[in-house]
């Protein structure tokens, strides 16, 4: 799914479940994001609209959900950033990947893997939950200056304001410029 530069949006691939077609046309869409089975539009207003397989748990979006300034997908998750700077869960929960920490806020960024989450906070810190079996979630001890976050599968990266990049993977913390 791709956001165009006319504030509507490109869908391809595999449709096996429905997600590669929008169930109506969108227009002022600020933010795009993806999931195993499903797609996600964030409209101007704060809205979320999710589409895709029926039986995943993120495609219903909390009934009242507003005030959304940015989406994320995992497999069956998805996450907003609110414009208050917190952050709301919704879907699968198997793995704790929607439980939100408590007091988590201040956040500027938000990114979802397989089965886990990610939020950078405004202090250039991050924090991690969810499925931790891949020790994705196990944020590097020192780790700072973060200012952008992105999430694999089963992995975590971040890179700092100095243009460092860590990768949290299985075999522990690689860095790497």
């Amino acid at each position: 799914i791709a956001l165009t530069t006319h504030a509507t949006i490109c869908v391809w691939g595999a449709n096996n479940n429905g997600d590669a077609i929008p169930p109506i046309s969108f227009s002022n869409v600020v933010d795009v994001a993806s999931g195993r089975a499903s797609s996600f539009v964030l409209n101007a207003d704060g809205t979320v609209v999710g589409w895709g397989d029926p039986f995943a748990p993120s495609t219903t979006t909390p009934v009242g959900l507003t005030n959304l300034i940015r989406i994320a997908a995992g497999n069956d998750h998805a996450v907003g950033l609110q414009s208050d700077s917190t952050v709301v869960a919704w879907g699968d929960d198997t793995y704790g990947q929607t439980e939100v920490p408590d007091g988590l806020t201040n956040v500027i960024a938000i990114a979802c893997g397989e089965e886990h989450t990610l939020a950078l906070k405004r202090d250039g810190s991050v924090i991690a939950w969810g499925d931790n079996s891949s020790q994705q979630c196990d944020v590097p001890n020192g780790l700072s200056g973060v200012v952008a976050i992105a999430s694999g599968s089963d992995h975590s990266l971040a890179v700092s304001s100095n243009g460092l990049v860590t990768a949290q993977i299985d075999e522990g913390s690689a860095k790497g410029t």
